[in-house]
């Protein structure tokens, strides 16, 4: 059974009381409630200065406080290396689970090795609603509405592609390992370039069936960073250090080329 784990941090001043972590308890209450049968453990990497409060205490959940000033990318390696299993998901914390996230998610990955044994699953990411892509519940994704107008048939699909964006997602420390982990110092574009370097590994990257719902930018708007200098200092950085990743995003159309008109 995979691991669970959570990098998260507080929100707010003290004076908000339990709003401070109410994010993180809803998200921690939605595994409780659903996933707990599916997975080994629950790991939450947080930093303070102020304790979670009011958390869920089944013995599957391990609460660690991890050091100050991590990124996320820091943040998440740091709750890898606490992780007991070989098998990993990410889950940002203010996402919600549905009672079939779990089954539908690791369904998929026993089709994906039934139906295609030599085949390495690099990153396998769920739908959302707040989310890039094809991962987004509103996109079509080819297909067409079912007949009461519902949902998208391609939403009972697992489908490749080349970009997984990590608000809740599965992946072996197998293939973490192998695409060098997670970047350091890269905030936006960080899941992108992950799912770049693992498909340049010749593992697959696919989207599941598996729902969850999503607020969204939370930590962003905590931190005070604003999104679009985010995006630019990232794009400085690539160039500086990934222009392979940089030039390949830009032909598939994912970037900008004018956002960069200093890129040869």
């Amino acid at each position: 059974m995979p691991s669970i784990y959570l990098p998260t941090y507080r929100r707010g001043t003290p004076e908000q009381g339990r709003a401070v972590w109410a994010d993180l308890r809803v998200s921690l209450m939605s595994v409780e409630a659903y996933a707990l049968d599916y997975v080994d453990e629950v790991i939450v990497a947080w930093d303070g200065p102020w304790e979670p409060d009011g958390m869920p205490t089944h013995p599957k959940f391990r609460y660690i406080e991890r050091p100050a000033g991590l990124d996320m990318a820091e943040a998440s390696m740091f709750a890898i290396e606490h992780a007991r299993t070989d098998e990993l998901i990410q889950m940002a914390d203010d996402v919600v689970l549905h009672p079939d996230t779990l089954p539908f998610l690791l369904q998929d990955i026993a089709m994906v090795r039934q139906a295609a044994p030599d085949a390495r699953i690099g990153l396998l990411g769920a739908r959302s609603n707040f989310i890039c892509g094809p991962q987004n519940v509103r996109a079509a994704n080819g297909s067409v509405m079912d007949p009461y107008g519902v949902y998208y048939l391609s939403e009972g699909q697992i489908l490749p592609t080349d970009r997984i964006y990590t608000v809740f997602c599965w992946f072996t420390r197998e293939a973490y390992e192998a695409a060098g982990r997670f970047p350091k110092g890269l905030i936006t574009y960080g899941d992108m370039l992950f799912s770049y370097d693992l498909e340049r590994l010749g593992y697959v990257n696919l989207v599941s069936r598996a729902y969850v719902h999503h607020v969204g930018m939370l930590g962003t708007k905590a931190s005070g960073d604003d999104p679009g200098k985010l995006a630019a200092d990232a794009l400085v950085w690539l160039q500086e250090n990934r222009p392979d990743f940089l030039r390949t995003w830009i032909e598939r159309g994912y970037i900008d080329p004018a956002s960069v008109p200093t890129f040869v």
